[in-house]
């Protein structure tokens, strides 16, 4: 090894010496400022904030959107109409149907389970799964009812009465239509749906238009899994009154799963035995033919049998020809008026008390529709459109709200029957929209003998999957205990208050996971692996060996506010420790010591972060210890050449790589005199 003489050297304050690198196997080795000046580095910024917020108002406001590509990509029906194969059409058709055969008993269930007549299950099944159809980028997305989301929008309604002082009874009478709210100055539940759908499709809008379905981030899979399983777990319990034919009343707030579960137990004994024998009959034939006969028969019937379909007509016609509702007191689902609704406009004047649910229930649609979709699309290899999808589920929204139409959503189940019917485009859900209409027009008063019972039965039979979720307790335990702990507290808090709640605790908790593991990071100590310049962590590699009195620390984080005091209190930890102090008890006083920081874990830093670092540079200054800084990026030596660190810590003890700064390090130790006159002057 060999130096240059301080006198050759000391117009330009830095060192330049000759080394060979084991792995690399390079020959001349900078300083960071000569690694640049060699290299030409450009310290401009690639983009200004001016050139960020134009290009932003560009995407919002695109002037050049009048191209042909521009409006297939806000109308995708264009594109896949025009490269549709007349091939897949047989599946398409196939899919179609059968989708629409699930979804007819399905929307009528889950719209009981909004607390709305059934009929609104049927709307919300065609006229948004139409707009979708034109302006949806997924091929097996087919919008419609959703368990968990009506779950929300049966709460969001208690909520609008609650916060207009009525008691449980007068809300449990409203449901059962017993009382009716405009005679207390209040909307109908179907007023106070459809304006929940308007003000979905309004939050949709706004968000699309400022670019903000990257929010959706946020609701990492454990999250969603932890969500939509305690969901679940209400809308199951939900259904027991309704399986046995009891009356209990309405409730909300904390506890809400455990007070509905007393209320239930509490009046069990007004059980309707007709009712219940309906229900068991009904649970053991789905089940059976979800679970058994349809697996059996999967590949010799090209379709799933549509055993929902065949217990909802078997037992209307029983109900009818019997008389169930006469003879045994069941309740049935009565009236269902033909004919497609006349427009109605949503009423505005109810926007303080619903706006908070709506977005709320807006974030679960598009976060549930657009995971569902990428799922798929991931499956059959094509791209799913984030933002388009955000403006498709807008549009859908506020067309549909004016239609008395629930909240439309995406369906794991309805995707998955389009993939296995090898579905190849949205024409499946437009055919699966026509079979609806000819229901709303023509079909709907045939099932108005249907017992209620048998519509909480299938409700139950399709929560399977969502329950099933429970088995990805034992893999996340196996793989992230984070993870696990996000799930649960997730689902605890769905249970233990209610489901918009719920979803808030696991977003808060998700958000503070974040916040701990940046506040305290990873760190550890590197060694040099055997004859290489390659340095990992000293505790996991046995073949590393340290470096006499130079010392190599890694911060794997931002360094930023919340962590500058954690970080300090590390590197004060690591002058403490017993393995430096036995190195520093066997130095002498002329021998140099250095603490080589590796930067490349930090990928960001803020003013603070930058103090740290200088006030480090001076305590270790005081101790005759140097830092030296090894790696960093762009962002960070902006932000030091901004804050003006480069006029306190000097740039020859900036290095591009650990090795670099440990070749420099080996050196000055060796040499305190020269490490004095030519690194300290500055």
């Amino acid at each position: 090894m060999s130096h240059t003489s301080d006198d050759d050297r000391s117009s330009s304050k830095s060192v330049i010496y000759s080394v060979t690198r084991n792995a690399l196997t390079q020959v001349l080795i900078f300083l960071k400022k000569e690694f640049d000046e060699t290299f030409k580095n450009s310290t401009k910024e690639v983009k200004t904030f001016k050139r960020k917020a134009k290009n932003f108002m560009g995407k919002v406001f695109n002037k050049k959107c009048l191209s042909t590509e521009c409006l297939m990509d806000w109308i995708p029906i264009i594109r896949w109409m025009r490269e549709y194969k007349i091939t897949g059409l047989s599946n398409d058709v196939t899919a179609g149907i059968t989708v629409a055969i699930m979804n007819v008993p399905q929307s009528m269930a889950y719209a009981q389970l909004a607390k709305l007549p059934p009929v609104i299950g049927l709307y919300t099944s065609f006229l948004p799964t139409l707009i979708y159809a034109i302006l949806g980028t997924s091929k097996h997305i087919s919008l419609g009812m959703f368990a968990v989301v009506s779950l929300m929008v049966g709460t969001a309604q208690q909520g609008y009465y609650l916060n207009n002082n009525l008691s449980y009874d007068n809300i449990t009478n409203i449901v059962g239509g017993e009382l009716d709210p405009k005679s207390l100055g209040l909307l109908t539940p179907i007023q106070v749906t459809v304006t929940i759908t308007f003000f979905c499709g309004l939050t949709m809008l706004i968000m699309s238009i400022l670019q903000l379905h990257i929010l959706t981030v946020y609701l990492s899979d454990e999250l969603v899994g932890g969500f939509t399983t305690g969901a679940a777990c209400h809308v199951f319990l939900s259904q027991f009154p309704k399986l046995f034919d009891v009356h209990t009343k309405s409730h909300s707030g904390l506890l809400k799963f455990f007070k509905i579960a007393i209320d239930f137990f509490s009046h069990i004994t007004e059980t309707n035995f007709a009712s219940l024998i309906i229900s068991v009959v009904c649970l053991i034939v789905l089940y059976v033919g979800k679970e058994y006969i349809n697996p059996m028969f999967r590949k010799k019937v090209p379709f799933p049998i549509p055993f929902e379909l065949f217990v909802v007509i078997v037992t209307t016609l029983l109900s009818y020809f019997i008389g169930f509702n006469k003879k045994f007191n069941v309740n049935i689902v009565a009236e269902i008026p033909t004919g497609f609704p006349k427009p109605t406009v949503p009423i505005f004047s109810a926007f303080s008390s619903l706006i908070v649910d709506s977005m709320t229930i807006a974030i679960v649609i598009y976060a549930i529709t657009y995971s569902c979709g990428r799922i798929f699309g991931k499956k059959h290899n094509y791209t799913v459109d984030a933002k388009q999808e955000l403006r498709a589920l807008a549009i859908s929204e506020i067309i549909a709200s004016f239609f008395s139409c629930h909240p439309a959503s995406g369906s794991l189940s309805r995707a998955s029957v389009n993939s296995q019917m090898g579905c190849q485009s949205q024409l499946g859900s437009i055919i699966s929209a026509g079979a609806i209409l000819l229901v709303i027009l023509w079909v709907g008063p045939l099932l108005e003998p249907l017992p209620l019972c048998v519509l909480s039965c299938i409700i139950v039979i399709a929560l399977q999957t969502m329950l099933k979720q429970f088995l990805e307790i034992g893999n996340l335990y196996k793989k992230s205990m984070i993870d696990l702990s996000i799930w649960v507290v997730t689902f605890l808090g769905v249970i233990s208050w209610d489901v918009s709640q719920g979803l808030l605790i696991g977003i808060g908790y998700a958000l503070l996971t974040v916040i701990i593991r940046t506040q305290w990071p990873k760190t550890v100590m590197l060694a040099k692996i055997g004859n290489t310049d390659i340095y990992k962590d000293i505790r996991r590699y046995k073949a590393s060996h340290g470096i006499p009195y130079v010392f190599i620390y890694r911060f794997d984080a931002p360094l930023i506010f919340i962590n500058c005091e954690n970080f300090k209190t590390k590197v004060n930890h690591l002058l403490d420790s017993s393995y430096i102090e036995s190195d520093m008890e066997n130095n002498n006083e002329n021998q140099k010591k250095c603490i080589i920081f590796d930067c490349t874990g930090i990928t960001s830093i803020d003013l603070m972060g930058v103090k740290c670092i200088e006030e480090l540079y001076y305590d270790l200054k005081s101790l005759d210890v140097n830092l030296l800084l090894a790696g960093c990026k762009f962002p960070l030596r902006k932000m030091f050449e901004k804050c003006g660190t480069y006029t306190k810590i000097s740039k020859d003890y900036f290095f591009p790589s650990i090795h670099d700064a440990v070749l420099y390090a080996e050196y000055f130790t060796r040499n305190k005199k020269s490490t004095t006159l030519i690194l300290d002057n500055e």
